[in-house]
């Protein structure tokens, strides 16, 4: 990745010519290409957080119903219904997050590429402690999305015991 960086600056600097009024320009296309991507992260994250908020709702709701309809007429034998709509929900939930995840991923990684090639070109010498930061960085960021899905599977697989136990507790 760190050489593709390099041959599209390379090209970016032939494309500007040399002096300091092309280099002004290069450095100016840089920031903006970043900016453009971080606008694009936070439109994500909003999606991201608006898709998990309706799933929290949505499953609260069905528990909702759930022990509300136990003590009248939702009994044992009827519990299919709420846990098939839960289980769609869950299933349609992660397929969804796990797509956001994955571009969510890759804006990251643009926006710390761009931060690399923008402090290549303005400071030469950090390269390889810019270099370093960025891999450290897609570490801690998977893990956080490990963990952040591990989680969510822990609230499914909790709210799906629930809606089949709590009507069958007796």
């Amino acid at each position: 990745m760190a050489r593709e960086g390099k041959e599209t600056l390379a090209q970016a600097n032939k494309a500007e010519g040399s002096g300091e009024g092309g280099s002004a320009t290069l450095n100016d296309r840089l920031i903006k290409e970043r900016d453009k991507i971080e606008d694009q992260i936070l439109k994500m994250e909003a999606n991201v957080f608006q898709l998990a908020n309706y799933y929290f709702v949505f499953q609260g709701v069905i528990l909702t119903a759930i022990i509300k309809g136990s003590s009248s007429s939702l009994k044992c034998n009827r519990v299919w219904l709420p846990f098939c709509m839960s289980v769609i929900a869950s299933i349609l939930n992660f397929i969804a997050l796990g797509i956001m995840a994955d571009k969510y991923k890759q804006l990251l990684n643009g926006v710390d590429t761009e931060n690399v090639m923008l402090y290549q070109y303005m400071y030469p010498t950090t390269s390889r402690m810019m270099r370093k930061w960025h891999q450290d960085r897609k570490k801690w960021r998977t893990i956080t999305m490990v963990l952040s899905m591990g989680m969510l599977s822990a609230f499914a697989v909790l709210s799906l015991l629930a809606t089949w136990i709590v009507p069958c507790w007796d």
